[in-house]
């Protein structure tokens, strides 16, 4: 299913976990730049910004093909104009199956970005204009598409797309076809990111080639953001009023803010319990993307209590919450600077943390007043006097 060559995205696979290695300290760069130089790879692009600047001229080469064919085609279709954005689609399938993936052996690029997007896009806005604009017909092509492209291609974008689709369409599912869907939502949703996050987990264990783990991994992070925010307060309460306003007729008064929603004891439950639930068990389990996810909702807590319940004042509130904060930085630190197993204060090999030695060292020896042992060689200049070798204050030139 997967269009690149399995060979070449295996030797990419293998570079990118050699360079892994090279930051942690296992092997030197010397012995990846070796390895690199025999191996056939894909051509990737891990520069974040060079991967951005790849995709507007993507975008730009792409849309000037679209338009070049729309100059050509238009006044033979007449009425039937939205068959231009199936030729639209084709030409983003096609540029990116035989010219980015098959020939130039582009994998994360920048360029096979824009061709994959604009064909989701194109097949999106047909869709829409087809159903007059009807949302679950919409998300569901684009949740199919999505899907296609992340397992041919493994683009990371089209698994995000696929995973907002599908939650996308499983939300107007439930407005169109079920009675009660308004009422039922947040608990359906919650019981579909548990399967979600069950199913990646699972899945992960039993990989047997590193081709889907970010896939997965992305899966995992989308399905613990989304079991957060199907039970949150603030969330569910707004959506509510939302869609009530929605269902207003034109005559009916206009509610100024949003009122109580039933079952609010479990809904103020889920915001405040499942932050704590996620940084307990990311610690348990070293997940360190839980535990940001955890931190991350854990503030997201303190905007839905404070959104509803004013109990101190802004200046005062934040004055607390820093010191609580810092207290329990301290004592953590204080605590786990000294391990070197288990949760640890002790710098991770596999992240770079070359930028915070750097800024040790230079803190230390400003404190302790340590100067640097290299000396620097001796100029055969002599300043001063007025030599040949500079005009000083001496009769000599």
């Amino acid at each position: 299913m997967i269009a690149f060559d399995k060979t070449l995205l295996d030797n990419t696979f293998l570079v990118d976990e050699a360079n892994s290695l090279v930051d942690s300290g296992f092997i030197t760069p010397e012995q990846t730049k070796a390895f690199a130089k025999v191996t056939q790879t894909l051509k990737t692009n891990d520069n974040v910004l060079i991967r951005i600047m790849m995709f507007l001229l993507g975008c730009l080469a792409y849309g000037s093909a679209c338009g070049f064919l729309s100059l050509l085609m238009i006044n033979g279709l007449d009425s039937n104009w939205e068959f231009l954005l199936l030729v639209f689609a084709l030409i983003g399938f096609i540029g990116q199956e035989f010219v980015l993936a098959k020939s130039t052996k582009m994998f994360g690029y920048g360029l096979d970005d824009a061709a994959i997007l604009g064909a989701i896009l194109a097949s999106a806005v047909f869709a829409s204009t087809i159903s007059d604009d009807k949302n679950l017909i919409i998300s569901v092509v684009i949740a199919i598409i999505a899907i296609f492209c992340y397992f041919r291609y493994l683009h990371l974008p089209s698994a995000l797309l696929a995973c907002l689709s599908v939650t996308v369409s499983l939300f107007f599912a439930l407005l169109d076809f079920c009675k009660y869907g308004q009422q039922l939502m947040p608990f359906v949703m919650i019981f579909f990111a548990g399967i979600l996050y069950f199913f990646s987990s699972r899945k992960i264990k039993l990989l047997d080639n590193p081709y889907h783990k970010n896939g997965l991994l992305l899966l995992q992070s989308f399905s613990l953001l989304l079991f957060y925010f199907a039970g949150n307060y603030f969330v569910v309460r707004e959506l509510s009023f939302t869609m009530e306003i929605e269902s207003l007729q034109m005559n009916d008064p206009y509610p100024a803010e949003s009122s109580e929603i039933p079952m609010a004891w479990f809904f103020y439950g889920c915001t405040l319990l499942i932050p704590a639930i996620y940084i307990v068990f990311s610690l348990l389990k070293k997940d360190k993307m839980m535990l940001w996810i955890g931190l991350f909702t854990l503030g997201f807590t303190v905007f839905t209590i404070r959104n509803y319940h004013h109990v101190l004042p802004p200046e005062v509130a934040l004055t607390l919450a820093g010191i609580l904060l810092f207290a329990i930085a301290f004592f953590a630190i204080r605590k786990l600077k000294n391990k070197e197993s288990g949760i640890t204060f002790m710098p991770d090999r596999f992240e770079s943390t070359s930028t915070l030695l750097q800024f040790e060292t230079i803190a230390s020896a400003a404190q302790f007043g340590l100067k640097s042992e290299i000396k620097t060689p001796d100029s055969n200049i002599e300043f001063g006097g007025g030599g040949f070798s500079g005009g000083g204050a001496g009769s000599e030139y």
